[in-house]
């Protein structure tokens, strides 16, 4: 199994709004869909330390990697960074190594 997974917490910018973080995430997906070796992606919220949790599963590191360059140039992706606080981003990076039975996992 070679599945890679990108983790992001972040918060936002003062004055952002989950409404608005929900919109742009939208457009956001639309980029990641369109990916090569794109398979799934959540985003979730922590109550309790106000972060978001933004996890992004790729058929390989390759794969996210190639992502990660255009990302940034990219117009889908300029509404939902323009909400986050850059100073709060931590990225993880992780190779999938097991999974639940009856999950999607492993059928890249």
């Amino acid at each position: 199994m070679s599945e890679f997974i990108e983790i992001f917490r972040f918060k936002l910018k003062a004055g952002a709004t989950q409404t608005e973080l929900e919109t742009a995430n939208q457009t956001l997906q639309q980029f990641i869909q369109q990916q090569s070796g794109f398979l799934y992606r959540s985003l979730s919220f922590n109550n309790v330390t106000h972060e978001w949790l933004s996890i992004n599963y790729w058929e390989s590191e390759a794969a996210a990697q190639a992502v990660a360059n255009q990302f940034m140039e990219s117009q889908l992706t300029q509404a939902y960074m323009a909400i986050v606080d850059n100073n709060t981003i931590n990225k993880e990076l992780s190779t999938v190594v097991a999974c639940q039975a009856g999950s999607s996992c492993g059928e890249s």
